[in-house]
């Protein structure tokens, strides 16, 4: 009698290890396959445009992102006039309530996280990712010029929509949240161009 319970309790044992490596199997490869489908979702924001509005503990501001091939550009409509526009290596900020145009290095600014998570393939290979019902939560950290950056992107899913992302580094944490995508802009030529003539016109 005491040999059977033994073995009872072993088979016990085996069927539970078996379904618990099926289970931990399954969501691995649950994982990895809504982690290429959020890769493929972001790498195939070309031609897309979006309306956000951007706050931290201070400040609420609105505007509008525009993203193409290479660059983004992002345009402030509330409170101030701003126009920003992104390219890997340099970028542009234009106050048109000022009339002034700076240049900087993108990669050299916190700029370069939004840059990346929007423009680099590779961004989110090693992002934790949870499936929280209706929304897909992509956590990472990133470190840039000694300074930890922790990013937060929230995407809707059916059909699949980023609608948050939230930044954090040293005391200073913003959100921004997208609405009216638009996944068809067709942009002139000089659209996302660095020039100033070319942007103040």
């Amino acid at each position: 009698m005491l040999a059977k319970d033994t073995f009872s309790k072993k088979n016990k044992r085996k069927k539970f290890f078996f379904f618990f490596l099926i289970f931990i199997y399954t969501n691995a490869v649950f994982s990895a396959n809504l982690k290429e489908d959020i890769i493929n979702y972001t790498n195939s924001l070309n031609n897309f445009s979006a309306k956000f509005i951007q706050s931290n503990e201070s400040e609420i501001v609105e505007g509008v992102i525009f993203i193409g091939e290479k660059r983004i550009k992002v345009e402030y409509t509330s409170p101030s006039k701003i126009i920003i526009i992104l390219d890997r290596k340099k970028s542009m900020y234009f106050n048109k309530d000022l009339d002034e145009i700076e240049y900087f290095n993108t990669k050299k600014s916190e700029a370069s996280v939004f840059f990346e998570i929007l423009k680099n393939q590779d961004f989110l290979e090693n992002a934790k990712i949870e499936n929280n019902k209706n929304q897909i939560v992509v956590k990472k950290k990133y470190k840039l010029d000694k300074i930890l950056y922790f990013v937060e992107l929230i995407f809707e899913q059916s059909p699949y929509l980023l609608r948050k992302i939230k930044l954090k580094h040293n005391d200073i944490f913003y959100t921004i949240s997208f609405f009216n995508h638009n996944y068809n802009e067709n942009f002139s030529r000089n659209f996302f161009s660095l020039a100033p003539s070319i942007v103040k016109n």
